[in-house]
């Protein structure tokens, strides 16, 4: 999910630069995308690394 919010991003901001004309729109919207990947980065390796550390599941997901 996060490449179609990236490509989105980045699809708004080459859209909106030429009608706007402001110059900082490209760094701003460079800056959310890479948050975003950042974002997406940590809760893969934090899911990754649960599964490593044998994290136990929920306790109602246990019970089921």
């Amino acid at each position: 999910m996060t490449d179609v919010w990236t490509t989105g991003a980045v699809l708004v901001g080459f859209a909106l630069m030429p009608i706007t004309g402001w110059l900082r729109l490209d760094p701003l919207v460079a800056a959310l995308v890479a948050a975003n990947i950042l974002w997406a980065r940590y809760g893969l390796l934090r899911e990754s690394i649960g599964g490593l550390m044998d994290k136990v599941a929920d306790p109602g997901q246990l019970r089921r």
